[in-house]
């Protein structure tokens, strides 16, 4: 019948013979006919958070939200989510876990009546995107979870056990979630098998998650977390190490402190390695540390593996004829068998984290310091500062002195300089200067530890904090 129409109509029937006899009429029968669509659900929206979707609509044609479809661009989407909560006139679609992908796509849906007429579609007011969540835990570990085709992020809950995950590419996530956000290694034996463990660490909790079907050139590339979201984006994994969102410690590395052997796996360090020739070694480097050999002139590296399975390697930084050799020892095997010179070392714990810089190339602030300005908080962290002690009796304090700063007393009058260090662990040492009854005094507070232990006096003092730190 064209049109749209909907009415109400009653209906009767008689029989006839061969000879054309009626019989009596059969009671009426009422029926309605109805071709005319609903109206189109009133509202519709989507959260980009949890993927939910919520749709209104009238009742007046006895519409129910069993009769809602849901589509994405032109995909149909209704298979991917379940109801939730409903009531007259609205309902909640909840997605099935794995089941919906959502990219930058305007979310349209439809909805029948009760003669199954279906509405025009409505449209939510903007795009929306949202890639379905997978839990991993202990009660589904043993599923093989499937990446391909889509995008998905897979929150790994705290606890022990093992997981397979296949397919994994740009576009997905691992998000490792507990109490304590756990330390993450990679293993990735071949290269060329398509297959990586991560095994995220936290306290005695240990998840294995095995990537398989890994692309040939994502597999080849794959040494550690830095060179993961190298290959897969920086937001591909999340949550590695309760290490790297801690604070860093500065450690100034010179000939006077080098026969300690540093312990870098108990927080996050940056190295400075001075100029001189002398041997060190850094146990339980990882990712969040820093080496940086710093001295007059850039040193050129090199990094020696002799073994790959010892836990080791030596880098050696070479300043004209200055030579420093810096053994990393406690590496894990990925580590070690990945190390094979400066490049697979960034590649390993990351750009920053291998560096030379000459003292040059820091920029060197001159801070006038006298009587006028001397009760001023002076503050040598984040540069290099030469503070020029003027003439005269006063006290003054500088924090954060280091390596790259200098202190120079009374210009071109020869000084009397003593240096006093009453605790060596309290980060304080007083440095005074004396001339013709003037005398200056100058704190210095905050210094790392491993530069209070070695002052004892002028020469030590310029052993730690280099040549011309201390000038008079």
């Amino acid at each position: 019948m064209a049109g749209k129409v909907e009415y109400a109509q009653s209906i009767s029937a008689k029989a006839a013979d061969a000879s054309g006899n009626l019989s009596t009429a059969a009671a009426n029968l009422t029926y309605t006919f109805d071709n005319v669509a609903p109206p189109a659900p009133s509202s519709l929206g989507g959260s980009s958070i949890n993927g939910n979707v919520t749709v209104s609509f009238g009742t007046d044609k006895g519409q129910v939200p069993s009769s809602i479809k849901l589509f994405a661009g032109t995909a149909d989407i209704t298979s991917g989510y379940a109801v939730g909560t409903s009531s007259a006139g609205s309902v909640l679609f909840v997605p099935v876990a794995g089941q919906v992908v959502i990219n930058g796509q305007t979310l349209t849906a439809t909805i029948a009546d009760a003669a199954g007429n279906n509405s025009v579609a409505a449209s939510s007011t903007a795009p929306y995107t949202f890639v379905n969540a997978i839990s991993v835990n202990t009660a589904n570990a043993t599923t093989s979870f499937k990446a391909a085709g889509a995008n998905y992020q897979f929150t790994l809950a705290e606890g022990t056990y093992a997981a397979t995950l296949d397919g994994f590419d740009s576009g997905d996530r691992l998000v490792f979630s507990g109490a304590v956000a756990p330390s993450v290694t990679f293993v990735n034996t071949s290269a060329s098998d398509g297959k990586v463990v991560l095994t995220a660490t936290s306290g005695s909790n240990i998840v294995d998650l095995t990537l398989t079907g890994l692309a040939p050139a994502s597999d080849a590339q794959i040494l550690g977390t830095p060179s993961f979201k190298a290959v897969f984006g920086d937001t591909s994994i999340a949550n590695v190490s309760t290490i790297a969102a801690a604070p860093t410690t500065a450690v100034t590395v010179n000939a006077a402190n080098s026969t300690t052997l540093f312990d870098a796996a108990t927080a996050n360090f940056a190295y400075t390695i001075s100029e001189g020739t002398y041997v060190s070694a850094i146990k339980g480097f990882g990712v969040g540390d820093s080496i940086k050999f710093s001295g007059q002139a850039d040193a050129s590296l090199t990094v020696v593996n002799a073994s790959g399975t010892d836990g080791s390697v030596v880098i050696t930084g070479t300043f004209g004829s200055n030579v420093v050799d810096l053994t990393l020892s406690g590496l894990t095997p990925l580590q070690d068998s990945a190390i094979l010179g400066v490049n697979s070392f960034k590649g390993l714990f990351g750009t920053d984290s291998l560096v030379t810089q000459s003292l040059a190339q820091a920029s060197t602030q001159s801070v006038p310091v006298s009587s006028s300005n001397a009760s001023t908080a002076f503050s040598a962290a984040g540069g290099n500062f030469v503070y020029g002690l003027g003439e005269g009796t006063y006290k003054t304090s500088i924090s954060g002195f280091g390596p790259g700063d200098s202190l120079s007393f009374f210009g071109s009058k020869v000084a009397n300089l003593n240096v006093v260090n009453a605790s060596g662990t309290d980060g304080v040492v007083l440095i005074t200067g004396e001339v013709g009854g003037q005398v200056v005094d100058v704190t210095l507070t905050s210094l790392a530890l491993t530069l209070d232990q070695q002052v004892l006096g002028v020469s030590s003092f310029n052993s730690a904090f280099g040549a011309g730190s201390l000038i008079a």
